[in-house]
């Protein structure tokens, strides 16, 4: 009899865990909604990431175990900066006057995971989550909307790099 209960509960575990690695993946694709797709962003800890978001909202959200490098900005009067976090990495700008924005996020290993996607996941699962792109190769597949580009860099048909950046 225990051995039946723990069949059944193991196999309801089961689908309950596929149903929502389904769910996470149907929700995730851009359909068209009102002729706009939903917005570019990667999610690390279960927050979204979007160009433009002030940092400090983000780090909050995020953690502190980062290691952080800062450098005058080449872009314009202010500084840049660099999160590092394990499987992160975020860009930053902060003008002299004004709020430190991020201008580009990067996946640095398989451990961050946007839409079910991760370093490592095959192009077409690319597809099937995130839908039709802007731009395919055989190295690369963009999404763009509103000056910002979602990129997923492939070798061998596999996903190398998830780059989140302004145009």
């Amino acid at each position: 009899m225990k051995s039946k209960r723990r069949a059944w509960i193991k196999n309801t575990v089961w689908m309950l865990l596929m149903l929502a690695v389904l769910c996470t993946l149907c929700s995730c694709a851009q359909e068209e909604q009102g002729g706009s797709r939903i917005p570019l962003q990667l999610t690390f800890r279960e927050t979204a990431i979007t160009i433009g978001a002030p940092v400090e909202t983000l780090i909050g959200a995020l953690g502190e175990d980062y290691t952080l490098m800062e450098a005058a900005s080449c872009a314009g009067i202010g500084k840049d900066y660099v999160y590092t976090y394990p499987s992160l990495r975020l860009y930053v700008f902060a003008p002299e006057n004004g709020v430190a924005t991020v201008t580009s996020a990067c996946y640095t290993d398989d451990g961050a995971s946007h839409c079910g996607l991760t370093i490592g996941s095959s192009a077409d699962a690319v597809l099937a989550a995130m839908g039709a792109p802007d731009e395919q190769t055989d190295s690369r597949i963009t999404y763009r909307d509103e000056g910002v580009t979602l990129t997923f860099t492939l070798r061998e048909g596999m996903v190398s790099a998830v780059v989140l950046a302004e145009e």
